[in-house]
């Protein structure tokens, strides 16, 4: 344990920043303060779907005009091999009027992304496991939501804020210095839609392309940057007028192709070549 506590020292020829929304080395780069908290905690979790759960299609509960962003919503996913992925967002006025806190910033100590070992094994948030807070928030939703929560274990439950870069906290020019670059929510936040995956995938393939044409140079992660940071933008300031025009009353089906052709209607990256050949 006291070994544990001493600092280590890395030495490295180059340094990939993939340390998440409350980046520690975007903070060293851009000093640009943690990502906007949009006013809502999300509860989320993958597990085995139960046997009492038989059907195959993806369960929402959202309000009717279509959910934006910091809405009330919750959703179960069956997906491949057997498994469900569930995830509920409550906006904090509602999670308030149930007797509830978060802080935006101490509250990460209960996610994931915590940096506390036993916050992050067992979900605990000021003494009430992220199970009992999640099912408090939504105790209002059918059994059927309810259930699958209350048999989740509770190690496999991720509490944390919503957050968002917005697009103005994408820098124009470069997010890396000399031979560091940033990748993922580190280098642009984005909601836990499926964006921020999407966006990640992208920035490992253009990055690993720039670093086969230059070799692992500061040009190849500057030209990585110049690449992404446009792409980035774009992904963002549509998903910003997105939730402008659902505030207004436009269903999210109505925008689901517009949003669909610029996420996943062509390809953001270049094929890597082939290092090895199959024997």
């Amino acid at each position: 344990q006291q070994q544990q506590q001493q600092p280590v020292v890395a030495i490295c020829k180059a340094l990939v920043g993939a340390d998440g929304w409350f980046s520690q080395i975007r903070e060293q780069l851009l000093a640009d303060g943690p990502p906007t908290f949009k006013n809502a905690v999300v509860f989320r979790a993958r597990i085995n779907r139960p046997n009492w759960m038989p059907e195959q299609r993806t369960r929402w509960w959202v309000p009717g005009k279509g959910p934006s962003i910091g809405d009330e919503l919750a959703v179960l996913i069956p997906v491949p091999g057997g498994d469900l992925v569930w995830q509920c967002h409550c906006p904090m006025d509602v999670f308030t009027s149930k007797g509830l806190t978060f802080n935006p910033v101490t509250g990460e100590a209960a996610s994931s992304h915590a940096d506390n070992t036993s916050s992050r094994r067992d979900g605990s948030n000021n003494g009430q496991s992220a199970k009992k807070r999640c099912l408090r928030a939504f105790d209002h939703l059918p059994a059927v939501f309810t259930d699958v929560v209350a048999s989740t274990p509770e190690s496999a439950i991720t509490e944390h804020g919503l957050y968002q870069r917005t697009p103005e906290q994408i820098p124009d020019d470069k997010w890396g210095a000399g031979m560091v670059t940033l990748v993922g929510d580190a280098a642009h936040t984005a909601f836990v839609d499926g964006t921020g995956l999407a966006l990640g995938l992208e920035d490992a393939a253009v990055l690993g392309w720039h670093v086969q044409q230059q070799g692992l140079t500061e040009a190849a992660l500057r030209a990585f940057e110049a690449e992404r940071i446009p792409r980035v933008k774009a992904v963002f300031n549509l998903t910003t007028q997105q939730a402008a025009a659902m505030a207004r009353g436009v269903s999210q089906k109505e925008l689901m192709t517009e949003r669909a052709a610029l996420l996943y209607g062509q390809a953001h990256f270049k094929p890597l070549k082939t290092l090895h050949s199959a024997v």
